[in-house]
């Protein structure tokens, strides 16, 4: 029953780039990702695999969290869309975090991962390479929505795949990370760019840390300054006049300037988990170049912390630094998922790496991971 179990849940690692098959169950959108996951967990819980006893300090957090997250299914105007993204973003990630946290393994499944992330990226260059662009010929998602979907859920596997690759030196790992590399540099996605360098500072700390602690710090703070320097060369608006409005930057720093401004406004509930952008569209529907250039984009604020705040409201912010923290990842039990992990928090700096279904169970798992090897080593 135990070998069936973690087979259960490789199966459900695989099955994460084809969260797009989608179906309805009766009147209720479903996946069928998200079938598995329900089928899966009821497995667990009849068959008394579910094993969660004294795991309580990080199931806590996890339930505060997804109670907090309510708060964006209900504040949204149209609360059955609210309640599907809540349902897809949050509850279904929750149901996976048990369901790891009863394994006992934990590199299996980090390998796993790794293939997985390389089969997406094989099948996204395989479209690729068959003509399946986006408008400005970029490698797209699965979904064929946007590259930047692509990059944000290849980007913390690629940290993975990079201890893998070093742990195992094998064809078949080195193929891999290959292909999760080109398919990244495809993307043309500086999101990941931000991703992999964040990764790269705090794997360099922790090395320092261990060698010369008393310099750990210091040196911390400058690799951070750095970045924030490098990371504004990178972002900065452009403002001449022939590409005023129209830049990702430009953009970027629009939709940001004015998800402050909504903060203002709804600081405490925020707008709902899908009405950012109803909401950000009526409020610069007279405001001169937004219509044309800035609300399309706007389909989220391009930063993670904000899109907690305006979409599941502070207390949905202050839930997910919860949840977050009691995974224990910055203690680097497992120096892999750690970094992944900060990955994703870096990534959140420009763009919002938990908020798609495959994004958001891809976080949950490393989540569980983490607090696992943390258990493992106390």
């Amino acid at each position: 029953m135990k070998k069936l179990s973690k087979i259960l849940l490789q199966i459900l690692i695989l099955l994460i780039p084809f969260y797009f098959i989608r179906f309805s169950i009766g009147p209720i959108p479903t996946t069928l990702l998200e079938v598995y996951i329900y089928a899966v967990f009821l497995f667990f819980l009849f068959s008394g695999n579910l094993k969660l006893r004294g795991k309580q300090k990080f199931i806590l957090p996890a339930i505060v969290f997804l109670l907090f997250s309510w708060v964006g299914a209900v504040a949204d105007p149209e609360l059955m869309r609210g309640l599907g993204l809540w349902k897809g973003y949050f509850f279904d990630g929750f149901l996976v975090y048990l369901l790891f946290l009863s394994s006992d393994s934990f590199d299996d499944f980090t390998d796993i991962i790794f293939y997985s992330g390389a089969l997406t990226g094989a099948l996204a260059l395989i479209l690729f390479f068959s003509g399946v662009k986006s408008a400005d010929g970029r490698l797209l998602d699965m979904d064929r929505l946007s590259p930047n979907y692509l990059a944000m859920f290849l980007a913390p596997i690629f940290v993975l795949g990079v201890f893998k690759s070093l742990k195992e030196r094998t064809i078949v790992n080195y193929l891999s990370e290959a292909v999760i590399i080109l398919a990244l540099f495809l993307t043309y996605s500086r999101g990941a760019l931000v991703a992999i360098s964040g990764a790269v500072i705090m794997a360099i700390f922790y090395y320092i840390k261990r060698a010369k602690p008393k310099l750990a710090i210091i040196s911390l703070i400058l690799m951070l300054a750095a970045f924030c320097f490098g990371g504004y060369a990178v972002f900065k608006p452009d403002w001449s006049d022939h590409a005023r409005k129209a830049t990702s930057s430009n953009v970027r720093y629009y939709i940001w300037k004015t998800s402050l401004e909504i903060v203002k406004e709804r600081p405490i509930l925020g707008v709902g988990l899908g009405n950012f952008q109803d909401y950000f569209k009526n409020k610069t529907s007279t405001w001169v170049n937004y219509p044309e250039y800035i609300s399309p984009e706007a389909l989220t604020t391009h930063n993670l912390y904000l899109e907690l705040y305006l979409t599941c409201g502070l207390l949905g912010l202050i839930g997910f630094f919860y949840l977050v923290i009691s995974s224990k990842f910055y203690q680097f039990k497992s120096l892999a998922v750690s970094l992944a992990i900060f990955a994703i928090l870096f990534y959140g700096l420009v763009d919002t790496p938990i908020f798609r279904n495959d994004l958001a169970i891809i976080f949950w798992i490393l989540l569980s991971l983490s607090a696992l090897a943390s258990r493992k080593n106390a």
